[in-house]
């Protein structure tokens, strides 16, 4: 099973500690909520620089966010899409996906043209975040 790189409130990306599948899940079980710490975000990181981080707002209530690269660079853009409002079940599949598929990130911009307004100012930004969570709750 592929090992990644977490962050968290406890690890920087710089500590390169790896985890499984199955410890990852642990950890975002364990993770507090905004409520009881502030700095909350977890994520994962591959070798390529790829990475995807949440937010645990509230118990059953987290944030998602999905890196938007310049398509010709590569680069991070500094910007993020949000998928936000997500139950945990749905966190887990995220996360189960990302370790599984290789390039999660991509697929999702192509299938679905996530990033094309990371600001949310186009009123289908809201239909394209509810696509890609049933997309993500069927196919994983």
């Amino acid at each position: 099973m592929n090992q990644l790189i977490i962050f968290n409130f406890k690890y920087k990306v710089e500590d390169k500690k790896l985890v499984n599948l199955s410890k990852s899940l642990k950890i975002l079980d364990k993770t507090p909520n905004s409520r009881k710490y502030v700095d909350n975000i977890i994520g994962f990181s591959k070798n390529n620089g790829e990475f995807i981080q949440f937010l645990r707002l509230y118990e059953e209530d987290w944030e998602f966010d999905i890196p938007i690269q310049n398509l010709e660079t590569k680069n991070w853009t500094g910007v993020t899409y949000s998928l936000q409002e997500l139950p945990t079940n749905i966190v887990k599949k995220i996360v189960k996906a990302y370790f599984e598929e290789k390039d999660l990130i991509g697929l999702i911009r192509e299938k679905f043209d996530a990033g094309e307004d990371p600001d949310h100012t186009n009123d289908n930004s809201f239909v394209i975040e509810k696509k890609i969570i049933s997309w993500l709750y069927n196919n994983y």
